[in-house]
């Protein structure tokens, strides 16, 4: 499943839409490690709602196929 989340959001990781927040991902395990780093707390919490809504429609669709 890690490697699935990791192969979904990475695309989004690699091009940001703003140049405020940066985001790296790494799978350990079960795990997927996100680091964020943001400009400002704005930007913090922009990356970090969007991050967490695209992995949860990947889940949700995963959820659905199997």
């Amino acid at each position: 499943m890690v490697n699935i989340l990791l192969g979904a959001l990475q695309p989004e990781a690699e091009r940001p839409s703003s140049p405020r927040s940066r985001v790296s991902m790494e799978a350990e395990g079960r795990w997927l490690i996100m680091r964020i780093n943001a400009s400002d707390i704005a930007a913090l919490r922009a990356a970090l709602n969007s991050y967490l809504r695209w992995a949860a429609a990947v889940l949700d669709v995963v959820d659905r196929v199997r």
